[in-house]
């Protein structure tokens, strides 16, 4: 299954133009962060095999650990980045109590922190996703000072096939408005 996992991981990255494998990839299951509050929160961390610190991309999601995010997960990591893919309260494995929009705020800087605390952080963060998951990277980034995220963004696919950093605009509104940076 690893084998084919991989074929097709290979298969997407050239279909998404991604740069090349860089490395193979391990993968660290069930993780667990403590809130402030107290609520445990599992979160699966992939990252190249030799584990030195590495740039990471943190995901926040009501929408499991799955397949999709796994396989999304992965693809960045082979390219030499480390993935912290968080379910959110109440969700796959999750603790506390779900309560849509309400605790990304506080749960998000705290998952901030635990991330910028870990031995393999490399220094730069980066966000990722979209709907719900940027509704996260929202809240998260709002709020917190500046040097809190540091290097810091949204990792995005552009239609041409290129993995670019964007800076994320806020409007009153609560529409993103991502800028290239």
């Amino acid at each position: 299954m690893a084998i084919l996992g991989s074929a097709f991981r290979s298969v997407a990255a050239r279909f998404l133009k991604l740069p090349r494998k860089k490395n193979g990839i391990r993968v660290e299951r069930n993780v667990e962060m403590r809130t402030r509050d107290g609520v445990i929160l599992i979160a699966d961390r992939y990252f190249p095999k030799d584990g030195k610190p590495r740039p990471t991309v943190l995901v926040r999601s009501p929408y499991g650990r799955g397949f999709l995010l796994a396989f999304s997960a992965a693809l960045l990591a082979e390219r030499g980045l480390t993935v912290v893919v968080q379910s959110v309260r109440a969700t796959d494995g999750s603790g506390g109590v779900f309560d849509p929009v309400r605790q990304e705020r506080a749960d998000g800087a705290d998952a901030v922190h635990w991330v910028r605390d870990q031995p393999w952080f490399g220094g730069k963060l980066y966000l990722f996703g979209g709907s719900y998951l940027a509704g996260c990277g929202k809240r998260r980034r709002s709020g917190h000072r500046r040097s809190a995220f540091e290097g810091g963004g949204l990792v995005c696919r552009s239609f041409q096939g290129e993995i670019r950093r964007y800076r994320p605009r806020w409007r009153g509104r609560g529409d993103v408005s991502d800028t290239i940076r």
